[in-house]
Formats: C-alpha cells, sequence, structure tokens
C-alpha cells in the first residue's frame, strides 16, 4: 500500500520569515497525483495547518499506521534554515531550535516509519538569505537563512530509505515563478508521470526518476546562472519500479490549466485544444442557428402534413 504525507508552507505566522510562492503548490500536486493514482488518502499539510505540531503528529501517525510492506512518500516545499531545521508555519526566527524541527528529529521521526520502500524529498535547502532578492529570473531561494551540513540525514538514510534534497548544503533550492514550483518539485512531477527517459511501459524507475531530475534541476539554474545540485543519501535494493503516476479528478479540480478536458458538445470545449475564441463564436452561432431550424422542421413533422396542402392539385405525371 502507499501512504504518503505532503507539506508546504509559502506564508509563515513569522513577519521575519520571507513568503514563497510555490511550495504549496508543489505539496497539493503531489498529494493530488499520489491519491489520483493509487486511490489513497495521504495526508496534506499547507500554511497554517501545516505547525510544528501538527508536523510531528502526521509523522507519528505514519509510524503507528504504515506497515512493513509499505511504500512511504513524504515531501516537504519550504524554508530551511542554516542551522538545519525545517521551518514550520509557526516558526520563530528568533528561535528556531525551540520551534523549528530540526533534521536530527525528523530523521528520528522517518526511522519509526515501518516499510519496504520510504523516499522522503525536502524541496527547501539550508543556505541563503531571510532577505534573499527576488531574482530577474523568477527565481528566490528557498532558505531561511545562509549555510550548514546536512549530515545528520545519514542517521536516517539506509536500505529501503532515501532522502533526496533540493541542492548542496552551500547553494540555494530555486522555485521558478513562470512554473509556479520548486526547481526540484516540478521536475520530480515530470519523472513521476512518466517521462520517456524514465518510463518502462506503464512503470517507472525510481533511480532513473532521481537522475532525471538531478541532471534536470542542475540544467535548469545553470540556464538562470545558478548552480543548485540534488543530493540523494541512502540506498534501495535493486531497481524499484513505481507505476506511472496518472493526473485524476483531484488533480484536475486544482490545476485544470494542466489537463486537457475531452471536445463535447459544447463549443467553448474546444479552448482546452488551443481553438480561439474568434474561430468558436462564429461556429457557435452557425451551430445555434442550424439546432434552430432543425428543432423547427422537427416540430412541423411532429405535428402533420399542412391542411391547406390537400386543397393543391396533383402534378402532372412526368413532370420535372
Amino acid at each position: 500500500m502507499f501512504r504518503g504525507l505532503h507539506i508546504g508552507i509559502d506564508r509563515y505566522a513569522d513577519p521575519n520569515i520571507q513568503w514563497l510562492s510555490g511550495a504549496v503548490r508543489d505539496a497539493e500536486a503531489l498529494h493530488a497525483l499520489f491519491a489520483d493514482t493509487f486511490g489513497s488518502k495521504p495526508a496534506l499539510l499547507t500554511d497554517e495547518s501545516a505547525t510544528g505540531s501538527a508536523i510531528r503528529a502526521a509523522l507519528e501517525a505514519l509510524a503507528f499506521e504504515a506497515e512493513d510492506d509499505d511504500i512511504v512518500a513524504i515531501t516537504y516545499a519550504g524554508h530551511g534554515s542554516e542551522d538545519h531545521h525545517l521551518i514550520p508555519y509557526d516558526g520563530d526566527i528568533h528561535r528556531i531550535t525551540d520551534t523549528c524541527i530540526s533534521l536530527g528529529e525528523l530523521a528520528d521521526l522517518l526511522s519509526a516509519i515501518p516499510g519496504t520502500v520510504l523516499f522522503c524529498v525536502l524541496d527547501c535547502c539550508f543556505s541563503g538569505g531571510l532577505g534573499a532578492r527576488v531574482f530577474s529570473t523568477g527565481l528566490r531561494p528557498r532558505a531561511a537563512s545562509p549555510g550548514s551540513a546536512i549530515d545528520v540525514l545519514d542517521r536516517f538514510a539506509g536500505n529501503g530509505r532515501v532522502v533526496l534534497t533540493a541542492a548542496a548544503e552551500d547553494q540555494p533550492a530555486m522555485e521558478s515563478i513562470r512554473h509556479g514550483h520548486g526547481l526540484l518539485t516540478f521536475r520530480l512531477m515530470e519523472a513521476l508521470q512518466g517521462a520517456p527517459e524514465v518510463r518502462q511501459g506503464d512503470q517507472i524507475n525510481l533511480y532513473q526518476v532521481i537522475d532525471y531530475v538531478t541532471r534536470h534541476v542542475e540544467a535548469d539554474a545553470a540556464q538562470m546562472g545558478h548552480q543548485q545540485t540534488p543530493t540523494l543519501r541512502g540506498r534501495l535494493d535493486g531497481a524499484p519500479l513505481w507505476p506511472v503516476l496518472a493526473p485524476g479528478a483531484l488533480y484536475g479540480e486544482r490545476f485544470p490549466e494542466r489537463v486537457r478536458q475531452p471536445a463535447i458538445a459544447d463549443l467553448e470545449s474546444l479552448k482546452h485544444f488551443g481553438i480561439p475564441a474568434a474561430v468558436r463564436e462564429p461556429r457557435r452561432h452557425r451551430t445555434n442557428q442550424f439546432r434552430q431550424n432543425h428543432d423547427r422542421r422537427a416540430s412541423r413533422t411532429a405535428e402533420g402534413p399542412d391542411p391547406a396542402a390537400s386543397h393543391l392539385p396533383a402534378p402532372n405525371a412526368g413532370a420535372r
């Protein structure tokens, strides 16, 4: 069984913490893809609901509910601090130790969760600055303040358990205004939905997913004049295959612009196929006229022949 927890925080209670713009979308998109594909109900915590106590409680619930043969996916998108803490909604930048979740505590919470595979994604960084500028490229760093090592994650990472972090310890993790997501999450979503490089029939190879994400994030950041190298800790047996994640009703509800709706009798549905309004409107008018004429003819047929027609002379035989 697949189980999951997806956390995304754009807006923080502490006014000293710079707000983000794509972290909630990261969590909502991944949550919807997993829920639509597996019919499960992974937990979702965003903004005000993603307090420190709520995150801890959700991880403890997974430890209680998950079983040894489960596959568990946990994702976090938001700020990290220079002293390797995840910053929840109610984190206080002046009281990091007391109000935030250290990577050491996170490692202990993750270690308590059973499962054949536990895949943890941290789309945040531990370098950057509270006052980080919004770059003209449409990127901003996902860090609450500048750099530190994250080796503490090795306490959790091991066989069957992997942690994918968005960047090396001295690099910022960027989010793209154009895509509305963190660079890591955007490429991860592509891979999980069956990018050709990772797809094997109707399945995806998890190691190839990680390789795809790493290469593309590095290339994306380089094109924008930055360095961002996702890092992997832990290992998996063999080459784990997951089903391709398919966007369904929940994903379509949250991101309708990304899911092409079927063409139906209403010509307005053609806008999803790129048919401009200048083409749709005249056709709509002609279609409506055709339907009205058809309805009038059908109504006259249902009423029977015109009585006056019986008084008309019969045509001559052979007349054209």
